[in-house]
């Protein structure tokens, strides 16, 4: 698989995780796009957890991992605040590889010891849920202590409530952008107008589009300054960080 082939979950979701390896249970992913989401709020810092069935053609999974990180632009522009989580279920391999701006907090040594004590003995086990959840919380209480308490005490909605949450999120922004001339003109209008005007805010509505979502320091939309198709802040890798076997 090819770093251009795995789907960006921004794009596709507004979102932190791609299973194209489809190791990860649904409620899993909830949790991990909720603990990143959490993060994100907090102090800015992006969390991206791919899996893939490999990492051929690239020279290792080392390799894929950086290209990954610089193809999507994980972390704030400016900033270099991501992180990269890929684990690739034919490589039984995993590596985490940090931004510029996290490799005081996370060292390589630290991204070592989450993956020897948190991930690796899960993963040898085949319980990929547990190890991912746990990896991703240690990385996250890491960049953000504030968020331990939060994170044993809060549980992480169910999908169901994200899509909620989402679809509330965006009829807001769309009511939040209705013409500013439609107020005046249902204030002012005689009863037979109303009809004609509601057919308008409908529309208004619809052509309001909902589609793009946040996270960027670097402009319209989330784009970045290179690479491919990402709408991650517009960060780039530090090359550092750490890898291990299973």
């Amino acid at each position: 698989m090819t770093v251009q082939e795995v789907p960006n979950p921004q794009q596709t979701s507004g979102n932190w995780v791609t299973d194209s390896a489809e190791i990860l249970k649904p409620e899993t992913e909830a949790q991990l796009n909720q603990m990143i989401n959490r993060l994100e709020n907090k102090n800015g810092a992006e969390i991206a957890v791919v899996t893939v069935p490999d990492t051929k053609p690239a020279a290792s999974p080392k390799a894929f991992a950086t290209e990954l990180f610089n193809y999507w632009h994980i972390g704030k522009k400016g900033r270099d605040n991501g992180v990269l989580f890929l684990i690739s279920k034919g490589d039984r391999r995993v590596e985490i590889e940090t931004g510029y701006g996290v490799e005081a907090i996370l060292p390589d040594a630290k991204v070592g010891n989450i993956i020897d004590t948190e991930i690796i003995p899960r993963f040898k086990q085949s319980n990929y849920d547990d190890g991912t959840l746990a990896g991703t919380r240690l990385i996250v209480v890491t960049l953000e202590p504030s968020l331990d308490k939060e994170l044993q005490t809060n549980p992480s909605p169910s999908p169901s409530r994200q899509t909620l949450v989402k679809t509330s999120i965006t009829n807001n922004k769309q009511i939040d952008s209705l013409p500013s001339w439609l107020p005046i003109l249902l204030t002012v209008s005689s009863p037979i107008w109303l009809p004609i005007l509601l057919i308008l805010m409908i529309t208004s509505c619809t052509s309001i589009g909902g589609g793009s979502f946040g996270g960027s320091d670097s402009g319209g939309g989330g784009s970045f300054d290179s690479g491919g198709g990402g709408s991650f802040g517009g960060g780039d890798s530090g090359g550092g960080g750490a890898g291990g076997s299973w």
